[in-house]
C-alpha cells in the first residue's frame, strides 16, 4: 500500500472483532485528505465494522496493526479523543436524543467545549450550513422525517467542526430523491474540506460523488479503485 503525505488516514493491518469473533483479517488502506471515499460489500463483509474499529469501539486483535490520523497515531486512542482531533463518526441508528430539539441536540455535541459563547458560535455556524435544520429548531427527532433526521445526525457532528467524519449507511430507510438531496449535502461539506468515509449500499447514487471505492468481502478490504 502507497501513502502519501496527503494521507489523513491510513489504516495498517487491521484485525478487529468482537471478543472472540474475529471480523476483520489485516485490513490497509489510506484516504487523502479531501477525499470521498465509499466503503461497499455484501452483508457481513465487515464494512460497518471497520467504522467501529477504527473509531475505537470494537476490540482490535493484532499489534502490528496501526491507525494513523493526521498524521498522528490511533490506534488506541479512545472515541472521546479523537473527537477532539476531528474525526467524527455517526452510526447508522441511535444517532440523536429523540426527546431533545433540534436545537438542544446540537448544544449536546457540543457539550464537551463547555463554552457557552462558542456553543452559540458553532450553532449559527451550523443552521447556516444546515438551512433546513433552522426550520426545525424546535422540532424533536419524533416528529422529523428521515432525511431530516439523517441532516441532524450531520449536524450534530458538524458542531464538532471535524476534519474527517465517518458515515455508516447515512440513506437507509431514506427515499430516493430524500438520499440524492442529503447527498449532495456531504458533497457541500466535502467541498468545504470534510473528508467522508461512508459505508453505503446504494451504490450508484453515491459513486458519482465518491473520489476512490473500497470493496469489501470476508473482512478483508480485497480490491480499491
Amino acid at each position: 500500500m502507497l501513502t502519501s503525505d496527503n494521507d489523513i488516514l491510513t489504516v495498517k493491518h487491521l484485525s478487529a472483532g468482537y471478543g472472540k469473533r474475529q471480523v476483520l483479517f489485516d485490513v490497509s488502506f489510506n484516504v487523502k485528505q479531501g477525499e470521498i471515499v465509499l466503503l461497499i460489500g455484501g452483508n457481513g463483509s465487515g464494512k460497518s465494522t471497520l467504522l467501529k474499529a477504527i473509531y475505537g469501539l470494537v476490540t482490535k486483535c493484532d499489534l502490528n496493526q496501526s491507525v494513523q490520523f493526521n498524521n498522528e497515531d490511533i490506534t488506541h486512542t479512545p472515541p472521546h479523543q479523537l473527537i477532539q482531533k476531528g474525526m467524527v463518526y455517526v452510526p447508522q441508528k441511535n444517532n440523536t436524543f429523540d426527546q431533545l430539539t433540534v436545537t438542544e441536540n446540537l448544544q449536546v455535541a457540543a457539550t464537551h467545549l463547555n463554552n457557552a459563547s462558542e456553543t452559540k458560535n458553532r450553532l449559527t455556524d451550523v443552521l447556516t450550513t444546515l438551512p433546513q435544520l433552522a426550520t426545525l429548531k424546535n422540532r424533536t427527532p419524533f416528529h422529523l422525517s428521515g432525511g431530516e433526521k439523517q441532516q441532524l445526525a450531520l449536524g450534530m457532528a458538524l458542531m464538532q467542526q471535524p476534519k474527517m467524519i465517518l458515515l455508516d449507511e447515512p440513506s437507509a430507510g431514506l427515499a430516493p430523491n430524500t438520499w440524492q438531496k442529503n447527498l449532495e449535502t456531504i458533497n457541500i461539506l466535502n467541498q468545504q474540506g470534510i473528508t467522508f468515509l461512508i459505508v453505503e449500499h446504494r451504490i450508484k447514487e453515491t459513486i458519482e460523488k465518491a473520489h476512490n471505492v473500497l470493496l469489501m468481502r470476508l473482512g478483508k478490504v480485497v480490491e480499491a479503485e
